[in-house]
C-alpha cells in the first residue's frame, strides 16, 4: 500500500513541505538536565498517539528558548519519531503544557482539519509504507529531514470528502480518549480510597479525635477502631496486623518460550513480554504450548521483573505470559486491594535494586512483600466499593481495543476513497452507541 492507492481523480499528491506550514526537526544538541526547568520531549515520549510530557526531562529556560528558535511546537502540530523507532506520531493538543523537542520531526499545521488528515494518513498502512521506503541506516535507522519534507501526502480535492472522513474517524478517537480518561479517574479513586483507609488510617484518626470521617457514612466509619497500636512495621489500627503477601495472593510466573517460534504473522497465540506491558499489545505470536505456560486473562495484575517493576491491569485478550513476567492472583481480597498493596513495595524494590546493566526482581524479593490485614468487615466493604471500579477499567480497555481495531480496519479504505462513507458509518452504528452508554 502506498500513495499509488489513491485515485488521482479524487486526490492531489503534494510534498509535506507544500502541505504543511513548515517541516522542521528538534534540536540535535543535548541540553543539560536541570531539576526545575522546561520539558524536553524526545521520541521515547511518543507512545500510542500521546505525548508523555510528564515523563520528559527538564532543561533551563535559556536552553528551552534556544531550542524553540529552531522548532517551536504549537497546538495541532504533528510530532514524528525519525530516529531509532521510526514512525511514532502524536498530534499536539491545546491542553498540553509547552515543551521543546529533540531529534524528532515536526510537521507544523495551524489548521486542525489539515492536521487531522495528516495524522490519519501517517497512521495508515499507505502512510507507514511511504515512511518505510525512506528509512536509512544499517545500525540505527533514521528518516532524514529532507525525506520528511519530500514525503508525499494525498490531499482530497473535495474538502467536504475530507471532512466527512474525519467525521467518521475522529469520534472513534474521541471515544477512546474518553474511555482512557475515565480509567485514569477510576484508578485514582481506588488508589485514594486505599491510601486513606490502609496507609494514612484517616477514619481511625478521625474517630480518635471525635470527628466525622470525611466522605464516609456513619455505618462504614463505625467499622474502624479508634486507636492505633505498635506492630513490627510501625503503628497500625488496633486489631489489625501485617501478614505475608501470600496470605492474600498467589504469584504465577511466566514460562520460557522458544524465541525461534516467535512470529508476527499471527501463527499461534499472542505472547506477552515485558516490553508489551505498557501498551498491552503483544508484539509476537507463538504456536508453542509450554506446559508451564499461563494465559493472561482480563483483569489480571501483571508485573514486569526486569528494568522497572510496575503493576498493570491486563485489559486485552488472552495471551501467553513469557518468562520474567508474573501475575499476582488475589486470594481473599479484591484486585484493587492487592494491586495497591504491592505497588509501593515494587517501587521500593526498584529504587533499592543495584545492577551494572538492567535491574531485576525475583521470587526472593517478592517473598519479603507484606500486606496489611484489616478486620473482615472493613476488607469486605473496601472490596465491595473498589472491585467494580477495576471491573469497569477492564471493560473500558477491551472496548478501547475493539474501537481501535475497527478504526484501523476502516482507515486505509476510508482515506483512499475505497469505501463509501455511508458504509463506514453503518459499521460504527452498532459499536459507538453501546460504548458511549458504557462511558455514561
Amino acid at each position: 500500500m502506498s500513495c499509488e492507492d489513491f485515485d488521482r481523480a479524487l486526490f492531489n499528491v503534494v510534498s509535506a513541505s507544500d502541505y504543511c506550514d513548515k517541516v522542521a526537526d528538534g534540536t540535535h544538541d543535548s541540553p543539560k538536565e536541570v531539576p526545575d526547568g522546561r520539558p524536553l520531549v524526545t521520541s521515547k515520549h511518543l507512545k500510542n498517539g500521546k505525548i508523555l510530557v510528564e515523563n520528559a526531562y527538564h532543561i533551563s529556560q535559556n536552553d528551552f528558548d534556544a531550542v524553540n528558535k529552531r522548532s517551536k511546537v504549537d497546538p495541532f502540530d504533528i510530532i514524528f519519531s525519525m530516529i531509532g523507532t521510526i514512525g511514532e506520531i502524536a498530534q499536539v493538543k491545546p491542553e498540553y503544557p509547552e515543551f521543546a523537542i529533540k531529534n524528532v520531526g515536526l510537521f507544523k499545521l495551524s489548521d486542525k482539519s489539515k492536521s487531522d488528515w495528516l495524522k490519519y494518513f501517517l497512521q495508515s498502512p499507505q502512510g507507514k509504507n511511504e515512511v518505510e521506503l525512506r528509512k536509512k541506516g544499517s545500525t540505527q535507522q533514521y528518516v532524514s529531514l529532507t525525506d520528511l519534507r519530500a514525503l508525499p501526502i494525498p490531499v482530497p480535492k473535495n474538502s467536504d470528502f475530507r471532512d466527512r472522513v474525519l467525521g467518521v474517524l475522529q469520534p472513534i478517537d474521541d471515544l477512546i480518549d474518553s474511555l482512557q480518561a475515565q480509567n485514569t479517574v477510576l484508578e485514582l479513586i481506588a488508589q485514594t480510597l486505599f491510601k486513606s483507609w490502609f496507609v494514612n488510617f484517616d477514619p481511625v484518626y478521625a474517630k480518635a479525635a471525635g470527628r466525622e470521617s470525611e466522605g464516609l457514612s456513619a455505618e462504614i466509619a463505625a467499622l474502624f477502631p479508634s486507636e492505633l497500636e505498635e506492630s513490627g512495621l510501625g503503628l497500625i489500627p488496633k486489631g489489625w496486623k501485617f501478614s505475608s503477601i501470600y496470605e492474600i495472593a498467589d504469584i504465577q510466573y511466566g514460562a520460557p518460550f522458544k524465541s525461534k517460534e516467535f512470529n508476527t504473522l499471527g501463527n499461534g497465540r499472542p505472547l506477552v513480554r515485558i516490553r508489551d506491558l505498557k501498551t498491552e499489545e503483544p508484539g509476537v505470536f507463538t504456536p508453542e504450548r509450554n506446559p508451564r505456560g499461563y494465559l493472561l486473562q482480563g483483569g489480571d495484575i501483571v508485573v514486569g521483573m526486569d528494568g522497572e517493576f510496575q503493576s498493570y491491569i491486563w485489559g486485552n485478550d488472552e495471551a501467553w505470559m513469557n518468562q520474567r513476567v508474573c501475575v499476582f492472583h488475589p486470594k481473599s481480597v479484591s484486585s484493587p486491594f492487592l494491586r495497591n498493596t504491592i505497588t509501593p513495595q515494587l517501587l521500593a524494590a526498584e529504587k533499592d535494586a543495584v545492577a551494572t546493566t538492567v535491574i531485576h526482581i525475583g521470587k526472593k524479593d517478592l517473598d519479603t512483600f507484606t500486606a496489611i490485614r484489616p478486620s473482615e468487615q472493613i476488607q469486605r466493604t473496601f472490596d465491595f466499593i473498589a472491585q467494580p471500579l477495576y471491573d469497569l477499567i477492564v471493560a473500558n480497555k477491551l472496548a478501547t481495543k475493539r474501537l481501535a481495531k475497527i478504526r484501523d480496519e476502516l482507515l486505509p479504505r476510508l482515506i483512499s476513497g475505497k469505501i463509501r462513507i455511508e458504509e463506514a458509518e453503518e459499521a460504527l452504528a452498532d459499536v459507538i452507541p453501546s460504548t458511549e452508554k458504557q462511558v455514561a
